[in-house]
């Protein structure tokens, strides 16, 4: 009888234990629960709260591709660049970084590189130094189409004296399109350009003319000088790129 007493005793404290450390590993397992659910809903908090403030923005030379007829090219050897001016405004310090640009392109070829270069403006207005000095290589589709590249990355303000924002074509096999055309009274052509071409709208503000350097022509090597010739809109004075930046906070 003590015997079996005993065992019976003994089997009861087990199940006692059993119970409270079944109990205790529930309690701590919610408890993990609502800790990680409270971290989550904060971690949620601020990120939406960084997103809202992250959405600020401003954009910068919009255009409508629709009226866009004129284009800039580059012929082999010719080792163009051309560049638009944006002039600086104090409401920019609101949203004072480079964030996107958009430009209107037309390839003949797939996949066709260009570079972008940022450029300041000195005393007289014209582009003076790089600001970035490593390359911003852009990517155009084949056909027309609106090309973005993504500046966001480079942590770049918009400087308080204004920006230019130069392409610069890119002579690599890739880019190169080969083409014949036949002038009137003459034997046909062979010739070869790079692409992209890029859209040209008019303006008649001065400050927001384009800017081109030509290394074949008489024009200084390196320098960009005004582009005040050339007009392919005749109701405006001047050409300028199809460009839009856009800022950010």
């Amino acid at each position: 009888m003590n015997k079996i007493f005993i065992i019976i005793l003994l089997m009861a404290s087990v199940s006692a234990i059993g119970q409270n450390d079944l109990a205790f590993h529930q309690e701590e397992k919610n408890t993990s629960i609502k800790s990680t659910f409270s971290t989550r809903n904060s971690e949620e908090i601020n990120n939406s709260e960084a997103s809202a403030i992250a959405t600020k923005s401003r954009s910068l030379g919009s255009f409508d591709q629709s009226n866009i007829h004129s284009y800039y090219n580059a012929n082999e050897g010719m080792q163009r660049i051309s560049a638009r001016h944006f002039e600086f405004k104090e409401y920019y310090n609101s949203f004072p970084y480079l964030s996107r640009l958009k430009l209107l392109t037309k390839s003949r070829v797939k996949n066709a590189e260009f570079n972008i270069q940022l450029y300041s403006v000195n005393k007289d207005g014209k582009p003076s130094d790089l600001i970035y000095d490593k390359d911003i290589i852009g990517i155009a589709q084949k056909g027309k189409d609106i090309t973005e590249i993504d500046l966001a990355h480079l942590n770049i303000t918009f400087p308080k004296n204004g920006l230019f924002v130069a392409i610069q074509w890119l002579e690599k096999d890739k880019n190169k399109y080969q083409y014949s055309y036949k002038p009137k009274g003459l034997k046909r052509i062979k010739a070869v350009n790079i692409e992209p071409s890029f859209g040209i709208e008019p303006t008649n503000n001065v400050a927001n003319r384009s800017y081109n350097y030509i290394r074949n022509t008489s024009r200084e090597e390196g320098e960009l000088k005004s582009q005040l010739n050339y007009r392919s809109y005749p109701e405006a004075k001047y050409d300028q790129l199809a460009m839009e930046l856009i800022l950010t906070n």
